[in-house]
């Protein structure tokens, strides 16, 4: 294709160099048949004028993106959680709020969790809604993992016990709230472990079984223990 100046007239098969991109074109050519003038103007629209003028419109907000992008945190008890900030793409502007179990945690396109704590555990969802279609959301799972710390406790609750020789001691239960689960331990009274479970079971006393009982509950971010006092006293049989 040939290249003409800007007087506009141009002959057959030849084009005129386009201008700004986002504006319509006219171009008027001159054909000449029979030694008659005919003019033929000639309308072109940039494709991207177009776009930008959808882009204008008002619309419903597009997906949520995160930035960071990751969907799910496994945080130690007492860390924090670098803010995490959700945007979509509408016009007019989103308004942001984020929420947690149905319950309002803040309003803005920011989370932040500092210090957090195990009861702040959960799903956690990022809404952006404009008033134009339907609300657009995404959601993060946070995991805080933590030790017994002082969640460990007894069942039945007593911490001491009076028995004759020959009573049955009720079983003990060790319980404890950790994430990953916690492994217990019971110590007998010489300091030698009984049994790698929650439950002390000592059944039919005897006296030798008079001693203190500690209970071990951890996990790779802690441990605790619980101590319970058994005494055993002695049956004697008069001699006749």
């Amino acid at each position: 294709m040939q290249t003409v100046d800007g007087s506009g007239r141009v002959s057959p098969g030849t084009t005129r160099q386009l201008g700004d991109p986002f504006v319509e074109h006219r171009c008027e050519i001159q054909k000449t048949m029979d030694e008659t003038t005919i003019p033929i103007t000639a309308a072109h629209y940039n494709t991207r004028a177009n776009q930008r003028s959808r882009i204008d419109r008002p619309h419903r907000p597009s997906t949520v993106s995160l930035t960071p992008s990751t969907v799910t945190y496994t945080p130690t008890e007492g860390q924090t959680i670098p803010t995490i900030t959700c945007s979509a793409d509408c016009n007019p502007a989103c308004t942001y709020s984020w929420t947690k179990e149905g319950q309002s945690i803040t309003t803005g396109s920011g989370l932040q969790l500092n210090n957090i704590q195990r009861g702040q555990g959960g799903v956690y969802r990022c809404t952006a809604s404009n008033g134009h279609g339907s609300d657009v959301s995404v959601t993060i799972n946070v995991i805080v993992n933590y030790g017994p710390s002082t969640s460990i406790a007894l069942s039945p609750s007593d911490t001491t016990y009076t028995r004759t020789e020959g009573d049955t001691l009720p079983d003990i239960t060790c319980t404890a709230d950790c994430r990953p689960g916690c492994t217990f331990v019971w110590t007998r009274p010489d300091n030698t472990n009984f049994t790698v479970s929650p439950v002390l079971s000592l059944g039919q006393l005897v006296r030798s079984e008079h001693g203190t009982y500690m209970c071990a509950a951890w996990n790779v971010f802690g441990e605790s223990t619980l101590r319970t006092s058994v005494a055993v006293q002695c049956k004697y049989t008069r001699l006749t």
